[in-house]
């Protein structure tokens, strides 16, 4: 998904992925305020790019127009003009809902291995144990 926006934090142009995306028409979006997409109004200061700063792969959310969130990489650029002067960002930002839920199950399958193998420990030192002693017997 692609924004242009200007100085005053105005959507000047999207692109059909940030409509799809956000579930908005690119005329609904056009002169919207960017914070009317935004979670929260704080991380559009903590993401920085409302300074001019360039951004990159930031992870935030997004408000679809169904009043979802969509978890989102975010990048952006300052755009400048023939002077120099800055007019505005771009802002690119990508879809990583279906990642996060993938990272999440590996992080879940990880902690259930880590325990399983725990208890495989466990048990081989318990076992070893045991032979051990059936060892000792024998050589009485």
């Amino acid at each position: 998904a692609l924004f242009l926006i200007n100085p005053n934090d105005t959507i000047i142009q999207v692109n059909n992925s940030t409509c799809s995306l956000l579930g908005y028409e690119r005329d609904e979006l056009i002169s919207y305020k960017i914070n009317k997409i935004f979670l929260d109004e704080h991380e559009i200061d903590k993401i920085g790019f409302r300074n001019f700063n360039t951004v990159n792969d930031e992870t935030t959310q997004l408000v679809h127009k169904n009043g979802s969130f969509v978890n989102v990489s975010l990048s952006s650029s300052i755009i400048v003009d023939k002077m120099g002067e800055k007019i505005g960002n771009v802002i690119i930002c990508r879809d990583i809902s279906q990642r996060l839920i993938l990272e999440d199950q590996l992080k879940s399958a990880s902690r259930k291995l880590v325990m399983i193998n725990k208890k495989l420990d466990r048990r081989v030192e318990f076992r070893t144990q045991q032979i051990q002693k059936l060892l000792e017997l024998k050589d009485k």
